[in-house]
């Protein structure tokens, strides 16, 4: 009796092992794919600002152009009303 009683608790025993193994692996498993979804979602938004930053510098790059052109053409015609 006393026998079986030991086999029953040793029995019970690696049940609740295996239980709590599978359940830290679940655990470590939802851990490890919030962690990889926080790296997907920091990249993505580093992507995104860099985005931002190349299209305000080409704003910003075509907008100096366009003004040197303004005043390489207002220079042109002082020029060419002083010349007439």
């Amino acid at each position: 009796m006393q026998r079986r009683a030991e086999k029953e608790f040793q029995e019970n025993l690696r049940n609740e092992l295996y239980y709590q193994e599978g359940e830290e692996a679940a655990i470590a498993k939802q851990k490890a794919e919030a962690e990889k979804r926080d790296r997907v979602r920091l990249e993505l938004q580093e992507a995104k600002d860099f985005q931002l930053r190349l299209k305000a510098e080409r704003a910003a790059e075509e907008k100096r152009m366009e003004e040197d052109f303004k005043t390489k053409l207002m220079e042109k015609f002082a020029e060419d009303e002083r010349l007439e």
